[in-house]
C-alpha cells in the first residue's frame, strides 16, 4: 500500500509530525558557554599605524561608515602594505583636523542662515 502525498491528503507526513515543538530540537543549552569568541579589537596608540576596524574602534564609527566615507571622498588616506590597508597615525590626525574643520564651516554657515532669517522676519 502506498502512502498519498500530504498535500493530496492534507496530513502531514510521519516522519516530520511533532518535531517542532517547543523544547524539542532547538539547538545546544543556553547554559553552555559558546566554543568560540570572537577576538576583540584591541587598538594600540602607540603603534605607527592602524588597521581599518583599529581605526574604526578608536575613532568610534562603524566600519560601514568608514567605507562610506571612502567612496565619498571625505575618508582618511589609505596604505597598501602587501595584502593589507593601514592607516598612519599622521593620516587619522589630518582626518580629524578636516573633519574639525568642516564642521566649525558648517555651523558657522547654519548660524549665518539662522541670522539672516531671523533678520527678516524682525523687519517685516
Amino acid at each position: 500500500m502506498m502512502a498519498a502525498r500530504p498535500e493530496v491528503s492534507g496530513r502531514k507526513t510521519t516522519a516530520t509530525c511533532g518535531r517542532a515543538k517547543l523544547g524539542h530540537n532547538r539547538g545546544p543549552p543556553l547554559d553552555d558557554a559558546p566554543k568560540y569568541t570572537r577576538k576583540p579589537v584591541v587598538a594600540d596608540q602607540n603603534s605607527l599605524a592602524m588597521s581599518i576596524k583599529e581605526f574604526c574602534r578608536l575613532h568610534g564609527i562603524s566600519e560601514d561608515q568608514f567605507y562610506k566615507m571612502q567612496r565619498e571622498g571625505w575618508g582618511p588616506t589609505v596604505m597598501h602594505v602587501g595584502s593589507r590597508t593601514l592607516i598612519s597615525h599622521e593620516a587619522a590626525a589630518e582626518w580629524r583636523r578636516a573633519r574639525e574643520q568642516a564642521a566649525a564651516k558648517h555651523a558657522a554657515e547654519a548660524a549665518a542662515k539662522k541670522q539672516a532669517t531671523e533678520g527678516a522676519t524682525a523687519t517685516a
